[in-house]
Parts: C-alpha cells; structure tokens; sequence
C-alpha cells in the first residue's frame, strides 16, 4: 500500500502562458504553493537561502538498554544491530563556523503522519540531493520511529520482499522511505515498499518532483548465481530482488530496478554475492545522465557506472537499461605508478570530462588514495590525476569533547559542489571517521571544503581543505547539498541572488529588494520591488511578473529547459529591459504572439537587444521608451508593427 503524504496542503495556483515551459524547469512546485512551516517556538519557516548549504545532520536521541551502557559504546554491542536516529536538515553559510541559519527537525516534522528516521550509525546513509532543477532535496531513510533498533536490517512490507513467514513474523517489517523537501519546507514523504529489504538506502534524487530515482542495498540470502544481469529462475523472489539503482514515483509505494549490472566471477563471491554486484552507495544527475557509485569493496566491482537510457544516453526509465562502468579498482597512483585500491563514495561532475569523487578510504591498504579524488577523460580514458589531502588530517587521532575515544579522519563521504566563474571548483564534504567504537560508525565528524582549478592537471599546492563546520558528540553530519530553491506565495525582504548552479523558482514571491541572477530563473506571478541582473546566468524566464526597476541581462551562457527559450511574457518592466550578448544557444522570446498565447508586455523604458548570437523573437508589446536592436547574429525578428512604441523604433526592429 502506498502512503504518500504531503505535509503541507498544495493551492492550486492558474497558469496561462508557458506554464509548459516554466513547468519543464520548475516542475511540481509550479502547481503549488505551500504554508511554511512552524519551528521550535513557533516561529513561522522562513525558507532556504539560495547559495547556502543545507546539512543533514542525524541525533542519537536514545535507545535500547546494553551491558555495553549507552551513546556511544552501545554500539558496540554485538546484539545491537543499529538504533534509528533523528534527522535534522541544518542551513549554513559557507563561512567557517557561522551559526545555523535555519533548521529544520523532519522527523518531528513528519510525526505522526509517517515519521522518517535513518539509522545513526549506518555510515553509507544520509545522502541529501538537491533536485536538478534546484527545487527540492530528497532524503531517503526508513518509515520507523526514533531510538528503534534493527530498522536498518528489517525487510520491507512489499509482496515478496521478506523472508519471514507472514503466519508468523519475528521482526516486525519497516519500509524505506523518502522525503522531498521543498524551498519553503514543504516536506512530501513516499514510503517504499519494494525497495532495499533487509538492508540500507543510500540516497534518492529527483530531477523536477515527479519521479525518485534511488540507489542502496538488500539483504540476498536465498539467491542463485544470476544466469546474466538481473536474470534468475523462474518464479525467484525475496529481498535480493530489491536492491540497485531503481525509479519509483510520487504516490506510488512500488519501484522498478532500472538495470543490472553484472561483475565478473571471483575465487571469493559466492552466487549470493552476484545480487551485491548492484550494492550502490553514491547516486547523481549530470548532464541529463543518471550516474551511481560503489565502493562496498566486497563483492563486485567499485567505482563509477553510468546507468544508460536503454544502451544510450539519456535518464532511463523502465528495467534493462544497460550500466556501463566509467572506472573502478583499482586505480593507477599518478604519483607512484602503482596500482591503487579505492572505495568511491559521493562525485560531483565539474564538466562532462572532469568528475571529482569522494574515497572513504580505511582499507588499510598502504596504497589506497582516499581523500577527494581528480579523474579526467583522456583520449577516452578516465584518468586519476591526483588527489586532495592536505587540511584533513588523514589518520590523525582527534578527542572530541564529550566523546570517550579518539576518532581519525580517514577521507571522505558524501559531497556537494559548484563551479566558480574564475575556473575553479568548491567541493563541500562530509568526513569518514574510524575509532574504537564500531569502526567509527558513530564518530563525530566535520564538514569540509576545498577549491580546485579545473584545469589543473597536477595537485597544485595551494588546494588545501578547510573545516566549515563540525557535528559535535551525539550527532553525526551525512549529507550536503545546496539549498532548494523554490518561494512560492511569500515575501522575502531584501536582496535575493541566485548563485551560479542554482535554479530558482519564485510562484507569486514578493522580493523587497534586487535580484541577481547568477544561475537560471523561473518567476511566475512574482514582484521584484527592484533591478533584476542576470550576468553569466543560465536561463531568465519571467511570467505574468512585475519587476519595478531594470532587468539586465548579459552574455547569457544558455541552459534552457529541453522545451524551449528564455523568454519575458505578459509583465510589468518598470525600468528598462536590456539584453545583450547571449549566447547561441540562448533564445529569446519577448512578447511573442499566438500560438505561445502571450499578449504581449509592458516596458517603461527601452527595450535594448544588442550584440547577441542568440535569435530574438519581439512582439506585441507596449515600449514607452525607444525600442533599439543591432549587432545581432541572427538579425531579431517578430510580427510587423506589433509593437507600441512611445519613442523611436532603431535597427533590426525598425519594422517591428
């Protein structure tokens, strides 16, 4: 049975013009706007900061009683088999050691309607993803309660996914679950009930709120050696089929393992090992591409696989869709030659040739590189070439006020990052810790960030990691990611910027102040009380919008949604509108006619279209200003004499 549950209630809000193209990059939440939620106090939620981070932090609030006592050394009770802890999504500025700007508790949250928890000291969880369209960020966990033991092991409620009889169960069944969290705190939890039992989800992203793609892995007691990828016997069933990289979809409790991938024999795998070859840790969308990683050192092969659209590119969808490993175990050292073991855990693609992974390291092989590492397609071939340590402080014991033993850094988990404009990259990362206790499972660990050049192809010395943050005794970070964007019906008072990377979606948002437009903007309904710029940004689509002063828009470096342009329909510019230098692959429609049903907009000023490689489409709107275009490759075009204009009409739009 599926239990999707949406915390806050959705308005249906009327859409008109383009509502199929802002929808194509603002996805669900172009539908809805939602009531904030109330924290602790009872202060209202005041919504994530575009540009900020966004930690999932998981508290150990008590558990079950052990000869071993309590936090943290029941953990090292044989007996005890994980004790769910809370999660806390904590918002941070990238400045080292800045208090919390927000927090929001999601387990709290979603009691007692289906209460999300993860297990504490479960290392390979926690992942939190920011949608690709920067609306949501998505958290896979269990549909448990809090201080609960041996969730992480219990197998799911789906038919044929527990290997207890159902006359007589032992352990009661928990499934998975996912939160998608919305810019303003609107949290929708999905339960999944055919995913990952008897064993740990690792993450879930979504690219626009409609679907969940998911990566973890199961228990695969009673399974036989597969005849080829994902192929058994007739009539198999069990939790083993459960496991891998799989799609499943708002309002429904069942998902779909989108493929297999398929490792060759080892003197040391049995046939059950087989299922694990698809134990996936890392998961993330690049380029319109679904990509997983595995580092479980196990079973299978570790490293980086791209999960194709059937045998292309593509995100897939369905079953048999063919995974492809990019690089994997080992790895050559670039520095010594040698072969290096590695166990890859999160990744974030610079550019389609340039990844930068996170190795958890502690093989206790001498020759693993853990750390952040640097791989490069070279002549069609992913290339190490080299690896960020330095400010880690790799195997260097750390005591921890309120923790009895010392903990050692031993590389890294989870990650996030953003390409700079200067040519570099900052990547945020969680840390992997070991000690006494359970191998370090349940360590305190810290919050880390490093810059990079792109283009370097050897570690220059100046990359060194600084701390931003650190977790503190009886909490453990997990995850990071950037925070959603997406205001819906609220005001936020101030300037507003949206950073490079970053999509933003303002549905009917009042912002008492300037604009600025680094990544890619979708305003629908939306007031700007000042100057909108957008410089080196991705894409600006303005809908039934009033923006009192000037919108700007230079050299424009085009990411338009796959349905169409940028474009400026039926608004209000106060001030002038001026567009210059967009790029080729950045089209621009402004006011244009029938069939788009745009009636056109008003301009109180001018209207400047100049020295663009982009097509321009101007049409039916009202310009009390001069309305002046040249120098552009194609020359602007549009309806004759559609536009009203107060002043003169100059250049390419002489006619228009």
């Amino acid at each position: 049975m599926s239990n999707f549950v949406r915390l806050q209630g959705f308005n249906a809000r009327a859409r008109r013009p383009y509502s199929r193209l802002i929808a194509a990059l603002a996805g669900v939440a172009m539908l809805s706007t939602t009531a904030a939620p109330a924290l602790a106090g009872g202060s209202a939620f005041p919504g994530f900061m575009p540009g900020n981070l966004v930690v999932s932090r998981i508290q150990y609030d008590g558990g079950p009683s052990s000869t071993y006592g309590g936090y943290p050394t029941i953990f090292n009770d044989p007996s005890i088999s994980g004790i769910q802890g809370s999660i806390h999504l904590d918002e941070y500025t990238t400045t080292p050691f800045s208090p919390v700007v927000t927090s929001l508790d999601l387990t709290a949250l979603t009691v007692p309607n289906s209460p999300i928890t993860t297990s504490f000291s479960s290392k390979s969880e926690g992942a939190l993803e920011l949608s690709a369209n920067g609306e949501f960020l998505t958290y896979m966990g269990y549909q448990a309660a809090d201080e609960l033991e041996s969730v992480s092991n219990s197998y799911t409620t789906g038919a044929g996914t527990n290997l207890q009889s159902p006359d007589t169960p032992v352990f009661p069944a928990y499934d998975r679950e996912i939160a998608m969290i919305g810019g303003n705190g609107t949290v929708t939890l999905q339960n999944e009930s055919n995913a990952f039992s008897g064993d740990n989800p690792r993450a879930a992203t979504t690219v626009d709120g409609t679907q969940f793609y998911m990566a973890g892995n199961s228990d695969s007691t009673t399974y036989p050696k597969p005849t080829g990828p994902c192929t058994f016997k007739s009539g198999t069933t069990g939790p083993g089929l459960t496991i891998g990289v799989r799609i499943g979809a708002p309002g429904s409790s069942a998902s779909t393992q989108l493929g297999c991938y398929d490792a060759a024999d080892r003197p040391d795998e049995s046939n059950t090992k087989h299922v694990k070859d698809n134990n996936w840790r890392g998961l993330g969308i690049f380029n319109g591409n679904l990509y997983v990683s595995k580092g479980s050192g196990g079973n299978g092969d570790d490293g980086l696989f791209q999960v194709e659209n059937g045998t292309g590119a593509g995100l897939p969808t369905g079953t048999g869709n063919t995974i492809i490993k990019l690089f994997g175990d080992p790895a050559t050292d670039p520095i010594s030659g040698a072969a290096a073991p590695i166990t890859p855990f999160a990744f974030f693609f610079a550019n389609p040739t340039t990844v930068y992974v996170a190795d958890e390291g502690s093989s206790g092989n001498p020759a693993e590189v853990p750390g952040l590492q640097k791989w490069e397609l070279v002549s069609g071939t992913w290339t190490l070439l080299y690896t960020i340590q330095n400010g880690l402080d790799l195997g260097v014991a750390e005591n921890i006020t309120g923790y009895p033993v010392p903990t050692t850094t031993t590389g890294l988990r989870n990650l996030t990052g953003i390409v700079n404009q200067d040519g570099t990259v900052t990547i945020y990362a969680i840390t992997a810790q070991s000690s006494s206790i359970s191998g370090g499972e349940p360590d305190p660990d810290r919050l880390v960030a490093v810059s990079d050049p792109i283009g370097a192809t050897t570690l220059p010395g100046s990359d060194t990691f600084i701390t931003l943050q650190e977790s503190g005794a009886g909490q453990v970070f997990r995850g990071v990611a950037f925070a959603p964007c997406g205001f819906g019906a609220t005001t936020v008072n101030g300037n507003l910027k949206i950073p490079a990377g970053g999509r933003c979606a303002l549905n009917g948002t009042t912002v008492n102040g300037n604009l600025t437009v680094d990544g890619a903007l979708v305003a629908s309904g939306a007031t700007i009380r000042g100057n909108v710029q957008a410089q080196d940004a991705e894409f600006v689509a303005l809908n039934r919008t009033i923006v009192d002063g000037n919108l700007q828009v230079a050299r424009l470096q085009g990411n338009p949604p796959a349905s169409g342009e940028n474009f400026i329909c039926d608004s209000l510019i106060g001030g002038n509108l001026q567009i210059q230098q967009s790029s080729s692959d950045s089209p621009w429609d402004i006011g244009q006619a029938p069939p788009a049903f745009c009636l056109g907009n008003t301009i109180k000023g001018n209207l400047q279209f100049q020295n663009n490689d982009a097509q321009g489409l101007i049409s039916n709107n009202s310009i009390n200003g001069n309305l002046q275009c040249q120098n552009d490759t194609p020359p602007v075009t549009g309806i004759a004499g559609s536009n009203t204009v107060g002043g003169h009409k100059q250049g390419e739009c002489s006619g228009l």
